[in-house]
């Protein structure tokens, strides 16, 4: 638990240097002690809350307790701080005639492409005939 405690912070991408010293310093001087043997994939809640009954027995203040929960959390929490990129919404654009032209000689085609009235026209137009044509009244 140590190790992947001390890997954690070292390998942290976005965190200012006070604090990465500060998880270092919780670790050194707490976690190290408390959680010294456990192995990550067994560590459960009641190691957790044993290591800070342990520190409330010594005289650790709720503050301290809060910051070193804090510490624990985010250790074993990581995809918490993960920054994804903001996707972009697809901007419509009208299909013109040269955007049909375009599309026509490469195949690529706009994400979103609205119809022109006309278009739209024409298109109601030539499925009228079909048995599934909507009734427009």
């Amino acid at each position: 638990m140590v190790e992947w405690l001390e890997t954690w912070v070292q390998t942290m991408a976005r965190l200012r240097d006070s604090t990465r010293r500060m998880y270092q310093s919780h670790i050194r001087l707490y976690f190290r002690r408390l959680l010294d043997g456990v192995l990550l994939r067994e560590l459960h809640i009641g190691h957790v809350q044993d290591a800070f009954q342990r520190l409330f027995d010594e005289g650790m203040t709720a503050a301290t307790a809060r910051r070193l929960f804090s510490t624990l959390r985010s250790a074993l929490n990581p995809a918490r701080y993960l920054k994804l990129p903001k996707g972009r919404r697809p901007f419509a654009v009208v299909w013109t005639k040269r955007r049909v032209k375009e599309w026509q000689r490469t195949g690529e085609r706009p994400v979103v492409a609205v119809w022109t009235p006309a278009q739209l026209a024409e298109f109601l137009s030539a499925i009228a005939v079909t048995r599934c044509s909507p009734r427009i009244t």
